[in-house]
């Protein structure tokens, strides 16, 4: 199934759809979808972030793709939850400002169970230091809340690359960032982590890394 090229993006054939991700629902019904997420560039240095769902036959069950971000930052590098616990799914991006080529952000935005945009883009990272590559978790149900996490690398000012995360809930971003490397091991720090990976089992929340 071409997911990008059926309808709602224009020229697609002269332009490139990189990154694809994709989440699930457990929903014990035909009305539960996979959610497939991608960057499209619309032109050199401007790449969106956009999403469409799938039912279980392989069917494109929405019309027209939906722009995640469509902002005029470059984003890319879209991560999905796994799962979306029946509701939503997270998914975030890194986010390059216009007219910012040394600094990277992470933002992150839900995205309902039957492909519904959830309220605004939330900041997850926006340091001076450049933040790129994150990964989003499935959610966690605490007190008849949904909580995501979201890992992410973040150059230090020394130059190295540490793993960091943040909650997010409806409402948005929860708490400062955690530096994951740090609580690992203060010694480690020193040396680069990346191609981080986070999810939940719906209750606790698993991370890992590699580092150099």
């Amino acid at each position: 199934r071409d997911v990008e090229r059926s309808r709602g993006l224009g020229d697609v054939y002269k332009r490139q759809h990189l990154q694809p991700d994709v989440g699930g629902d457990p929903y014990p019904s035909t009305q539960a979808f996979f959610c497939v997420t991608w960057e499209y560039e619309m032109s050199p240095g401007n790449r969106d972030i956009y999403t469409r769902l799938i039912d279980q036959q392989g069917v494109i069950t929405t019309p027209n793709a939906t722009p995640v971000d469509n902002s005029a930052a470059d984003t890319s590098k879209p991560s999905i939850s796994k799962s979306n616990h029946t509701q939503d799914w997270l998914i975030s991006f890194a986010s390059k400002p216009l007219g910012s080529p040394w600094n990277q952000n992470v933002n992150a935005r839900r995205v309902t169970w039957n492909g519904n945009l959830a309220g605004t883009s939330v900041v997850i990272a926006n340091g001076s230091q450049i933040e790129s590559n994150p990964s989003s978790s499935s959610p966690a149900s605490i007190d008849g809340s949904l909580y995501w996490m979201v890992a992410y690398e973040r150059e230090s000012v020394t130059g190295e690359y540490n793993i960091h995360c943040r909650v997010v809930d409806s409402a948005g971003v929860r708490g400062a960032p955690l530096n994951l490397s740090m609580e690992e091991d203060p010694l480690a720090a020193i040396y680069d982590k990346g191609n981080a990976e986070i999810d939940s089992d719906g209750c606790l929340l698993y991370t890992s890394d590699a580092a150099d």
